[in-house]
């Protein structure tokens, strides 16, 4: 008893330093979302009017739309790539190794770094997509410019840097499972295909859900490779919600209005890595 409180003891600091950090501004937020606080005028309380205005709002709507079709469907390509790669390069060779080593680099540069790179590849006049259609003869596409095309190219950067992710998880969940199972299915006459598909997934499925709990969380925030490339555009095409809580706080001082939006974000992102979560613990029951 006494070597327990010891403990609580000394990670108190710690706990309240971290409690503060985190705590704090999270109520300062939520306390600025129920005022009507611009820079350069008087604040006065409101209450839930923010809130009522935001779900008023169209260009809310939009970005929550933009929102999860970019999560819905970098997280869809990222998971089934992922699993591809991790399958293709789960063996004890020197030559998966390096190629796994190779489809990690990705991961080791910073998204905006990325998003920069691949702006430069998306460039109508000098980037290497463009030169490429050219020599086909097939004109030039305005792949960042087209309020059509904006968004998918957005996923296909965020799908280039963090498949490798999914990759890394899946193996290590491949390389924990139990040999036995697919020994035994192979005994019993099952070919590649059918251990796969009945033995291998069932079991792969709580380190496959792991993945896709960390990359939701994550990518319902995008936001480095919208500010490096499209600047939510053009017009609101590719403006997710975060972004939009980026631009009216601090381009155009709403400050209360943008807190709203952080708050609706996180209560977002919350919900739905609740339901990941619970998805992934009851993947894990099942296994």
């Amino acid at each position: 008893m006494r070597e327990q409180r010891t403990a609580y003891l000394l990670l108190a600091p710690t706990i309240c330093v971290l409690a503060a950090l985190l705590l704090y501004p999270f109520f300062y937020n939520v306390y600025l979302s129920v005022m009507n606080y611009t820079v350069g005028r008087e604040s006065s309380f409101i209450g839930i009017d923010n809130y009522i205005e935001v779900f008023l709002d169209p260009t809310f709507q939009n970005a929550l739309i933009v929102t999860f079709l970019f999560a819905a469907v970098a997280l869809s390509v990222e998971t089934l790539l992922g699993l591809l790669l991790a399958i293709l390069f789960n063996r004890e060779s020197k030559l998966s190794r390096a190629a796994l080593m190779l489809l990690l680099l990705p991961l080791v540069m910073t998204p905006v770094v990325s998003a920069a790179t691949w702006k430069i590849l998306y460039d109508p006049v000098f980037g290497f997509f463009n030169s490429v259609l050219r020599q086909l003869s097939l004109g030039t596409i305005d792949f960042l410019g087209n309020p059509v095309l904006a968004l998918p190219s957005l996923v296909l950067i965020d799908v280039w840097q963090w498949t490798p992710f999914m990759t890394l998880v899946i193996v290590a969940g491949l390389k924990a499972l139990p040999k036995s199972p697919m020994e035994s299915a192979s005994v019993d006459g099952a070919s590649n295909a059918q251990t796969l598909a009945f033995v291998t997934l069932p079991m792969l499925r709580p380190y496959i859900f792991v993945g896709i709990v960390f990359r939701l969380i994550e990518v319902i925030r995008v936001f480095d490779i919208i500010v490096a490339t499209t600047d939510g555009g053009p017009g609101i095409a590719t403006q997710t919600l975060n972004f939009y809580a980026f631009i009216m706080g601090f381009r155009y001082f709403h400050v209360s209005y943008s807190a709203t939006l952080a708050v609706l974000l996180m209560l977002v992102t919350l919900v739905i890595a609740q339901f990941a979560f619970k998805m992934a613990t009851r993947a894990s029951r099942y296994e």
